[in-house]
């Protein structure tokens, strides 16, 4: 999708976000209106989220900040109409508490002349690292709306199950008394309490590693980290002490080697990170790699104009590398220097008059990079560094294939 369609989507959602709270604020609005309120809330507020993520991964550097400062006002806004949506749902309740009663005797005999709002529910087919927060969602929405029988709340259950889940309820005929044995009986099956923390436990450990830095791909680590965890702690299982270091540690493990790096760089000498540290690090990383790309973009169109104009490549621009003249990548991330010995990837770089820190054309003396190797603390790259070689062996059982440049 183009930048522009992006933006567009934007512009659409935010509008929608603001309609939205002006109808939960009208004075006029209906329970049944609430809780549709509230479903459309949510599909929203999940558009707006993977919409600002593409924004982020397409944006300019000199664009970047600006939207990210939007989402952070647009997330203040979602806070302010989440809280509004549940202030005014649970006034409704309160105020209307001795209404429901007279109201039910009617409601089963005019529920067949009534015009149901439309409801839309996650789909639940099975898979028990699911059950909870589709549980929640259902409860919220159909279960505790007084305005629906149970025969319609059945069918609305019904209608949100696929596969082995509707198999269990699949023969049960939709009338009000089967409700209750209905729901009862997926509670069954799906609320174990220890297949419930085993099923977080096993998608936690099952993520998939990150092969390649990319921003994406550990946003996605957060995403479903964060997901367990607050899982876990539903289940009064949380995750504080050992459990958060052990959480970190496996968490790191599934880092790509060059993120490693950077992560081994930020820690204190001795202390045991927690899962929230590493949590935090990752998300500006991933900030820092998206802004990093947008760069390197610019930088790409501004090359390509330029070849056209002057018909004149550079045969070694700054951001060849130094080794094999391919621009794929950089001389720190270059397989072949990677292979070296460090005394042969010193030798390498005097012999090429490069600097020691960021390895392009000046002197050290002359870098501005504030970089200093984190195993000696003096100013030169890690990969030039004789310590670089035992340390990055105890590091990890692959060799890193890069470092970033300063």
């Amino acid at each position: 999708m183009s930048l522009k369609n992006i933006l567009a989507k934007k512009r659409t959602f935010k509008t929608q976000l603001t309609k939205l709270r002006q109808q939960i604020d009208d004075e006029g609005v209906l329970f049944s209106d609430l809780e549709v309120l509230k479903s459309k809330f949510k599909v929203l507020e999940v558009d707006l989220n993977s919409t600002f993520d593409s924004l982020f991964e397409l944006s300019t550097e000199e664009c970047i900040e600006t939207y990210i400062n939007e989402k952070e006002e647009i997330d203040e806004r979602i806070l302010k109409v989440e809280f509004a949506l549940s202030r005014k749902l649970t006034k409704f309740v309160n105020e209307n508490k001795t209404e429901t009663s007279g109201f039910s005797v009617t409601k089963s005999e005019n529920n067949l002349n009534v015009r149901l709002p439309k409801i839309t529910l996650p789909t639940f087919s099975g898979n028990l690292h699911e059950w909870l927060s589709f549980k929640d969602i259902f409860e919220a929405s159909v279960d505790s709306n007084p305005y629906l029988t149970d025969a319609v709340k059945l069918q609305y259950l019904k209608s949100a199950l696929r596969g082995d889940a509707l198999r269990i309820i699949q023969s049960i005929s939709i009338v009000d008394s089967n409700y209750k044995l209905a729901f009862s009986l997926l509670e069954e099956r799906y609320s174990n309490h220890r297949e419930q923390v085993y099923a977080h436990l096993k998608r936690f450990l099952s993520v998939q590693p990150v092969h390649n830095e990319s921003a994406s791909a550990i946003l996605n680590l957060i995403d479903v980290t964060n997901e367990c965890v607050r899982s876990l702690e539903v289940l009064n299982q949380s995750v504080e002490g050992f459990s958060s270091i052990l959480f970190a540690y496996i968490l790191g493990e599934k880092l790509d080697p060059n993120t490693k790096i950077w992560w081994e760089r930020k820690l204190e000498k001795e202390n045991l990170p927690t899962v929230t540290d590493l949590l935090e690090f990752l998300k500006d990383h991933a900030r820092t790699l998206n802004a990093s790309k947008s760069v390197i973009n610019v930088k790409k169109i501004t090359n390509k104009s330029f070849a056209i104009v002057s018909n004149s490549n550079d045969k070694h621009p700054q951001n060849l590398c130094k080794l094999c003249n391919l621009s794929c990548h950089r001389l720190f991330k270059c397989p072949k220097f990677l292979k070296f010995s460090v005394k042969e990837r010193v030798d390498y770089v005097k012999k090429q008059n490069l600097c020691f820190s960021c390895f392009l054309k000046h002197s050290v003396r002359n870098c501005t990079s504030s970089y200093i190797c984190r195993n000696c603390l003096k100013k030169h790259n890690v990969l030039l560094c004789y310590q670089s070689e035992t340390n990055f062996s105890g590091f990890s059982s692959e060799k890193p294939n890069a470092v970033r440049d300063q």
